[in-house]
């Protein structure tokens, strides 16, 4: 039997993985509400998991014991403050896409990891835009699956 998982469990995983491997910044995900930016700007990182339809890729002894594929992104802002972002933005960015580059765990598998600046403030997560001025952003993108019994 394959590991499997739900879309809960993918976003634990997910969230767990970026704990343990992004120590540098602090972690903002849209689930867990507004982000609450300091006063002063400081670099973070600001994610949501973006779910698409699933497909059927294994029969099981019937019904509700198939497996299924959902394809998803997770895409991940990385902020730092306009005046050293032009340098700093991307080498955080590298640092989170590794975290989840070729990444396989639980039934998620995380494939391609890739880095885009975000050339304007529609770019940005509506919880971020406001705060679109002050700083530099690097979107990373990373390709994932998550397989469910269902």
């Amino acid at each position: 039997m394959p590991e499997t998982t739900s879309l809960a469990g993918t976003l634990a995983l997910l969230k767990a993985r970026a704990a343990e491997q992004i120590t540098m910044l602090p972690l903002y995900w849209r689930e867990d509400g507004p982000v609450i930016l300091p006063d002063e700007p400081a670099p973070f990182v600001y994610f949501e998991l973006e779910a698409r339809r699933g497909r059927l890729v294994a029969f099981g002894a019937g019904r509700g014991n198939n497996l299924y594929r959902n394809p998803s992104e997770l895409r991940a802002y990385v902020f730092t403050p306009r005046d050293v972002g032009l340098e700093t933005a991307p080498n955080y960015a590298e640092a989170v896409a590794a975290a989840f580059r070729s990444f396989r765990s639980g039934g998620v598998s995380c494939f391609d990891a890739t880095l885009f600046p975000a050339a304007s403030a529609s770019d940005f997560p509506d919880q971020a835009s406001s705060a679109a001025g002050n700083y530099t952003c690097v979107m990373v993108i990373v390709s994932l699956t998550y397989d469910q019994i269902g």
